[in-house]
């Protein structure tokens, strides 16, 4: 089990869905990135928060998603590791 922000447990599989829409939502990120970049082109303009701050929105959005989904292969990692540590426990009794 996988504890949320409302520290309820969460089930292996709900934990499994939210990694994979989390993988979706990079993905999007990642396509919204290309249409923006190609639209700013084609016009001929600057992204405004690029020139500003280095980075656009979603380079920012993409990095915060890699990081979260880093994060939560993390958590799977620990769950599953407490799940063999349980497993192995219960069947040493």
């Amino acid at each position: 089990m996988v504890r949320n922000d409302m520290n309820r447990a969460l089930p292996v599989e709900e934990a499994l869905q939210l990694r994979r829409e989390a993988d979706v939502l990079l993905e999007r990120l990642r396509e919204s990135r290309e249409v923006t970049e190609a639209r700013l082109e084609e016009t001929g303009r600057r992204d405004p928060m690029r020139t500003v701050t280095g980075r656009s929105a979603i380079e920012d959005a993409i990095q915060r998603t890699r990081s979260m989904i880093q994060h939560m292969d993390e958590l799977m990692d620990q769950m599953e590791t407490e799940l063999v540590d349980a497993s192995s426990e219960s069947s040493n009794v």
